[in-house]
C-alpha cells in the first residue's frame, strides 16, 4: 500500500509538470514577423541591431543549454550546445569585423584629410616664395644677370608676409 502511494504521488508530480509544459507553450506570444525594406543608408544600423539580438540570444541559449547538460549529459544535447556556441561566436565576429572596418574608413579619412592640409601648405610656402622676389631681381632674371640665390631666411621671410 505504501509503494501505491508514492507511485501516485510520482504520478501526480509528472502529470502536473505535464500540464504545466503544455500550458506554458500556449502562453509564450508569438511576434508579428514584419517584412524588412531597407535602404541602402539602414543596412548598417539594420546588421548591427540584426547582430547584437543574435548575440544576446545565443548566449543566454548556451546558457540555459550548459545548466541543462550539466545536470543530464547526452551527447546531442552537447553537440547541440556546441553549435549554438558556434553561431554566438560568429556573431561576435561579425560585429568586430563590421567595428574594425568603420574604424579603418575613419583612420583613412584622417589620413586623407591630413595629406590635403599638408600638400596644400607646402604649395603655399612655394608660391610664396616666388612671390616675394623683388622687381629688381626678377629684371636681372629676364636681363640674363645671375640668379637670386633664396636662403632660408628669405623664405621664411616670405612665409611670414604671406600670412
Amino acid at each position: 500500500m505504501y509503494m501505491d502511494e508514492v507511485n501516485n504521488e510520482i504520478d501526480d508530480a509528472v502529470d502536473d509538470i505535464l500540464t504545466q509544459l503544455k500550458t506554458q507553450n500556449h502562453s509564450v506570444t508569438k511576434e508579428e514577423k514584419q517584412e524588412a525594406t531597407l535602404e541602402v543608408e539602414d543596412i548598417e544600423e539594420f546588421l548591427l541591431k540584426r547582430t547584437a539580438t543574435l548575440v544576446d540570444v545565443s548566449l543566454n541559449n548556451v546558457k540555459e543549454h550548459s545548466d541543462y547538460i550539466a545536470s543530464a549529459p547526452e551527447a546531442r544535447d552537447a553537440e547541440a550546445n556546441a553549435a549554438l556556441l558556434k553561431a554566438a561566436t560568429g556573431a561576435i565576429e561579425t560585429l568586430q569585423k563590421i567595428h574594425a572596418n568603420k574604424e579603418n574608413n575613419d583612420a583613412r579619412k584622417e589620413l586623407k584629410e591630413m595629406d590635403i592640409k599638408a600638400k596644400k601648405e607646402i604649395n603655399t610656402a612655394d608660391n610664396t616664395t616666388r612671390i616675394a622676389l623683388s622687381q629688381q631681381e626678377v629684371m636681372k632674371m629676364l636681363m640674363g644677370e645671375e640668379e637670386p640665390v633664396l636662403t632660408k631666411e628669405d623664405k621664411e621671410q616670405a612665409i611670414e608676409v604671406n600670412d
